[in-house]
């Protein structure tokens, strides 16, 4: 399905490239989400969410195998799980150090932990939108709940697209929304091609943040 939301372009992409060999949790999940089926698992990714409709978000079930509060314990056993994947749900989770410890917690030795969040991003309630994170506050969260071998990508390509993923929605049609999208996109990359300075912006006003880290 193409969508218009850069954004969302650059986390499937980022999500195509991960592959489980063991039990996946994704939390906040749902699976008619567009990147759900873009997930490679030998087992079926298992989806935490709040409740198993969410008419706030989704016009169907979420399909959800585990309902329960991610600002409470997790009633997972410990070392349950391989793989924890958390796209677009920190910013929704006011208590978001119970969300990390417990998913730290449940995760087995070794097993890892994939993070998406919005940075420079209109605020989206579902049904609330507590925070942005930075790189830096991103390392430090995951650091104090124990993951180790911490990476964290920036999405985005700069200014032009950081525009056009806030402002881009108000264009009328889907055909008009990809083509000012590939514009946007195209302008970030040509400047980022002939200037060092414009090619540093987008570290400055990403998109997103895409992490990976190990328990």
């Amino acid at each position: 399905m193409r969508t218009y939301s850069i954004l969302r372009t650059k986390e499937d992409a980022e999500i195509s490239r991960l592959k489980f060999s063991g039990r996946v949790l994704d939390l906040g999940g749902h699976k008619g989400s567009s990147y759900y089926k873009l997930l490679r698992s030998v087992q079926p990714v298992e989806v935490a969410n709040f409740d198993s409709t969410r008419p706030d978000t989704h016009k169907v079930s979420s399909g959800a195998d585990h309902i329960f509060d991610f600002e409470k314990p997790f009633p997972l056993p410990d070392a349950s799980f391989d793989h924890v994947l958390c796209i677009n749900v920190m910013e929704h989770i006011y208590n978001f150090r119970n969300l990390m410890s417990e998913s730290a917690r449940i995760l087995k030795h070794g097993g890892t932990i994939n993070i998406s969040v919005p940075f420079f991003f209109n605020i989206h309630s579902s049904p609330n939108d507590y925070f942005r994170y930075t790189k830096s506050a991103l390392e430090r969260i995951c650091a104090d709940a124990g993951f180790t071998n911490i990476t964290i990508k920036e999405l985005g390509d700069g200014p032009c697209s950081a525009i056009f993923q806030n402002f881009g929605g108000s264009i009328p049609t889907l055909f008009l929304k990809l083509i000012f999208k590939n514009i946007a996109i195209g302008v970030d990359i040509f400047f980022s091609k002939i200037s060092q300075r414009y090619s540093t912006i987008k570290y400055r006003v990403p998109l997103g943040y895409f992490v990976a880290a190990v328990k």
